[in-house]
């Protein structure tokens, strides 16, 4: 029997502190649309389980204790620091393990192409992420929800790029598969997300990786779909519209903190990548 458990107050089962929005007509034609999300403490009285999935996609970052995944035919352990993307349409089970608590946030969203962007990292990565990419969906979900309380007029065009950003990150993640077969690309990946403030080059990379630079680019590109370059200049980017989202530091030491060591070729790839410069990413979605 299918049980679809939704929560607006606290209850035996812990504490819910929870969100709703009805997106306008614009949001819903172009915008990646946030739909409920929300904060969650939950004892063993806690679980959710949908037979036939659901019909927009859901995030579930975990930053407290433990829960328990049933998706794609596998069981997974949602610890703190790790992040779970379900995709419309999947079966899936939740829930807080005998005697534990399950502390972690969540959102529901749809619009745009989000079913598909869900649909691919499904089958690529299977939903389920650690590390710098997890810890960065946690940090944009939270500034969700807190501009949805802080009843931001800018809230639709905001929390669609933040989607948008955690939606980009998750598809460059390498698949487990592909890691555990290629170690070389792993190494790679987790030198470039540990020093893309530092000046980068092939022979640093080859020297994490211990392989030749021909085998590393091909390799490299064939996992992620980019270059080693292509790839470290997207994710400096990546990291250079939170920043510009979410503080006020000039974009001359935004520049620097991503790596640049030039602020003008800073904005010349920013402006490639993105259709405008820094200064004008910023004011478009903060102002």
């Amino acid at each position: 029997m299918e049980q679809q458990n939704k929560y607006s107050k606290d209850g035996s089962f812990g504490k819910v502190r929870a969100m709703a929005h009805e997106p306008s007509a614009l949001a819903q034609q172009l915008y990646y649309c946030v739909k409920s999300g929300g904060w969650h403490s939950c004892n063993d009285q806690y679980q959710v389980e949908r037979q036939q999935g659901i019909s927009d996609c859901l995030l579930l970052c975990t930053v407290a204790g433990e829960g328990r995944l049933f998706y794609e035919e596998k069981e997974h352990l949602l610890v703190p620091g790790s992040a779970a993307l379900l995709a419309p349409r999947h079966a899936h089970r939740y829930f807080t393990p005998e005697n534990g608590v399950w502390e972690f946030y969540w959102l529901h969203f749809c619009g745009a192409s989000s079913a598909s962007f869900a649909e691919y990292i499904r089958k690529k990565n299977g939903g389920i992420f650690v590390g710098p990419v997890a810890e960065s969906c946690g940090d944009h979900v939270q500034r969700i929800i807190e501009l949805k309380a802080q009843q931001d007029l800018d809230f639709e065009t905001i929390a669609s790029e933040l989607i948008s950003v955690m939606l980009h990150q998750m598809v460059a993640v390498v698949p487990e598969g592909l890691v555990e077969q290629n170690q070389a690309v792993a190494k790679v990946l987790a030198y470039l997300h540990e020093n893309y403030q530092r000046h980068i080059d092939l022979q640093a990379l080859q020297k994490a990786a211990f392989v030749s630079r021909a085998y590393l680019v091909r390799v490299f590109e064939a996992s992620t779909g980019y270059t080693p370059y292509e790839y470290l200049l997207k994710y400096r980017i990546s990291r250079a519209k939170e920043l510009l989202m979410t503080g006020d530091a000039p974009v001359k030491e935004v520049a620097l903190q991503v790596g640049f060591s030039y602020p003008g070729n800073f904005i010349s790839a920013f402006r490639k990548l993105e259709g405008m410069t820094p200064a004008q990413y910023r004011k478009h979605y903060l102002l």
